[in-house]
């Protein structure tokens, strides 16, 4: 189940930065994986987004594994938020307000570690580029939010 998760979340990386490779700019998207696919809220239609993903998975299986890491995933959120408090938690050392200006300086060098942590921990944890036979099942645009279409790409990956 795990790694069905990391497959789609790849894929969703990778169609994704085809989209935005395609308009020659990142578009306000946000996206969840789950382990029988994704949704994207995003400008583009379920079109263009069925498009992306057949692009997706095409260079994914030709050894562009590197679009399955993105810069704008919210795993390095996470990870330079746990970074940050850690840092700024040791640094206080149990005496917050003697020690504030370190707690501060130690999260501000943790946020500059974060971008290749959160990088790292995609590559480890979270996705796997790495798709086998994925292929799309489905894409259907189900709404709007904000004004935005909320498109729902199901996929169908092996166990």
């Amino acid at each position: 189940m795990f790694r069905r998760i990391r497959v789609a979340h790849a894929i969703e990386h990778a169609a994704v930065a085809v989209l935005h490779q395609r308009v020659g700019r990142r578009a306000p998207t946000i996206a969840l994986s789950d382990p029988f696919g994704f949704s994207v809220v995003s400008p583009y239609s379920a079109e263009d987004l069925e498009s992306a993903v057949a692009e997706a998975l095409s260079r994914l299986r030709s050894g562009e594994h590197a679009l399955a890491v993105s810069d704008l995933c919210g795993t390095n959120l996470a990870v330079g938020g746990l970074l940050a408090a850690t840092a700024a938690l040791a640094a206080a050392n149990g005496r917050a307000r003697r020690n504030f200006p370190s707690a501060v300086a130690a999260a501000a060098l943790a946020l500059v570690a974060a971008p290749a942590a959160g990088r790292w921990v995609q590559r480890a944890l979270t996705v796997e580029p790495n798709i086998g036979n994925a292929r799309v099942a489905a894409v259907q645009k189900l709404g709007a939010v904000a004004g935005l279409p909320v498109v729902r790409v199901w996929l169908a990956l092996a166990p």
